[in-house]
């Protein structure tokens, strides 16, 4: 595959510098907030949504409530963009057409969703979206509970702009449920009930606490090398080290272990610490 089409080991660390950065920011707004203007910059958006969603069925879409947005938009388009989340998600295709399939993670660009031919003569796209200067976009959704609750992620750009790629897919689709604690911290009411969500696994649970240093320096970007000089050990014993790392996490290659980092990632740190 093409470079547009694949991921690339900048985009990964690029999604777990993003993770870090928001176990950094003390209250949820803050991290809520941040995150979706990250995301924006990330993936070139106009506006970024986040929701839970329930009572998920064909005929109605669900009911959703808002959790977080953000993007380059004012407050006359913040409030039009509110309008979907009070009745107009009901209308859009793509996610109707998404709906049957929500029992599972799922991460779609428009042109996967739904047929140009539906989308542009759609009343979602002509009554709302084309007033919005809204167009492409990546949904992304995973299950909370079961089928019926959802987490549910919009990735906007604005009328005209560049379709998303795939590669621009597969990083909402590996970083959408790295995200599960921005509903497991929800206010509740807001979101799935405290607790239905299970806390992140420790990717690094089977690590020694040598191991594990060496591990985190490593997704955070350093060579051998480098985590050599910033831990005090000498080169070779950082490559034993990574040996074995790969060979109890079974992983292969620097890119898997960040991969694993972030499927794991919880908001107090790159991994959780224990």
């Amino acid at each position: 595959m093409g470079g547009a089409q694949s991921l690339r080991s900048a985009d990964v660390s690029s999604l777990l510098g993003l993770l870090n950065a928001a176990h950094e920011i003390p209250d949820l707004l803050g991290k809520q907030q941040f995150v979706a203007k990250e995301i924006c910059r990330l993936m070139r958006a106009k506006v970024v949504f986040y929701a839970h969603a329930r009572e998920i069925n064909p005929a109605t879409g669900g009911v959703f409530s808002l959790l977080g947005q953000g993007g380059s938009f004012d407050d006359a388009e913040r409030r039009l963009y509110l309008i979907y989340w009070n009745h107009e998600y009901g209308r859009d295709p793509a996610w109707i057409n998404m709906v049957p399939h929500c029992g599972r993670p799922l991460t779609v660009r428009r042109e996967q969703a739904i047929s140009d031919k539906d989308w542009y003569r759609s009343p979602h796209f002509n009554e709302y979206r084309k007033i919005n200067k809204l167009d492409q976009f990546i949904y992304s959704c995973f299950p909370l509970t079961d089928r019926s609750e959802v987490a549910a992620f919009g990735v906007n750009r604005e009328f005209g702009d560049k379709p998303f790629t795939e590669r621009e897919r597969l990083m909402m689709e590996l970083l959408t449920p790295a995200l599960e604690w921005l509903y497991r911290m929800a206010p509740a009411g807001a979101a799935a009930a405290p607790g239905v969500l299970a806390p992140a696994a420790d990717p690094f649970a089977v690590l020694s606490p040598s191991l594990r240093r060496v591990a985190q320096a490593l997704v955070q970007g350093d060579s051998a090398k480098q985590a050599a000089a910033r831990l005090g050990l000498r080169l070779h014993t950082v490559q034993s080290y990574m040996k074995r790392i790969y060979r109890l996490l079974g992983v292969n290659t620097r890119t898997e272990l960040v991969l694993k980092a972030i499927r794991g990632c919880d908001p107090r740190g790159v991994a959780k610490s224990g």
